[in-house]
């Protein structure tokens, strides 16, 4: 069924749904949710401690929670690397005010490391 609504469509920047106890059903018709985060991590440290493992401290922003983050590494540092997600052990861990550190295996001699911020899921 075709919509009838005399107003067009408007973007807005934030919806409360709530129901009380004689309020009835509450519905919604093609909401629309979109997150813009201008904010990308930025690496800046790498350091490989020992046991064969490196440590990847990078910034976000203060609202961030490690679970936001990924970690991809490529073995290839020369023509076009191609990058694989890394299962970090032990995850990514919140240092505070925005700071965060990846613990990752080391691969071989030299790798690529690049960290992105996961797709957000509702």
């Amino acid at each position: 069924m075709a919509g009838t609504d005399p107003q067009p469509a408007r973007p807005i920047s934030s919806v409360g749904l709530r129901q009380g106890e004689n309020t009835g059903p509450v519905l919604i018709d093609d909401l629309k949710v979109t997150v813009v985060i201008s904010t990308q991590p930025v690496i800046t440290a790498v350091s490989a401690p020992s046991g064969g493992m490196v440590q990847v401290d990078f910034l976000g922003t203060a609202y961030d929670l490690p679970a936001y983050f990924g970690v991809q590494r490529s073995g290839s540092v020369g023509g076009s690397p191609s990058f694989a997600d890394v299962t970090s052990t032990p995850p990514i861990a919140a240092l505070g005010g925005g700071k965060f550190r990846a613990t990752v295996p080391a691969l071989g001699e030299q790798s690529l490391y690049r960290i992105r911020r996961l797709p957000m899921t509702f």
